[in-house]
C-alpha cells in the first residue's frame, strides 16, 4: 500500500489550483483601471472558482489524511493485542540484560 501517493496527488492539484489562483490575481492587478466592469467580473469569478477547487481539495486531503492515521492506529493496536506477550518477552529481557550489567558495576 502506498501511503503517500494520495497526499502527493493531492499537493501536486492544490499547488496547481493556488498557482491558477496568483496568476489571475496578478493579472487582475497588472490590468489597467480602464477595464470594463465584465473584465473585473470575470477575474473575480475565475479566481473564487480556483479557490473554491482548492477548498475542495484541502478537504479531500484532510479526510485522506484522517482515513490513514485511523486505519495506522487500528493496525498498531490490532499488532500489540495480537503478540503482547512478544512485547512483554521483549521488555523483561532488557530489563534483565540492563540489570546484570548494573549489577557488575
Amino acid at each position: 500500500m502506498n501511503i503517500s501517493a494520495g497526499g502527493s496527488d493531492a499537493r501536486e492539484k492544490i499547488t496547481s489550483e493556488l498557482k491558477n489562483v496568483i496568476r489571475e490575481a496578478e493579472d487582475l492587478l497588472k490590468g489597467n483601471s480602464r477595464q470594463a466592469e465584465s473584465t473585473l467580473q470575470s477575474a473575480k469569478d475565475r479566481i473564487e472558482a480556483n479557490l473554491n477547487t482548492m477548498r475542495k481539495g484541502l478537504g479531500q486531503a484532510q479526510e485522506s489524511i484522517m482515513q490513514r492515521s485511523r486505519d495506522a492506529a487500528e493496525k498498531t493496536d490490532d499488532y500489540v493485542q495480537n503478540h503482547a506477550w512478544q512485547a512483554v518477552g521483549v521488555g523483561a529481557l532488557a530489563g534483565l540484560v540492563l540489570g546484570l550489567l548494573m549489577g557488575r558495576r
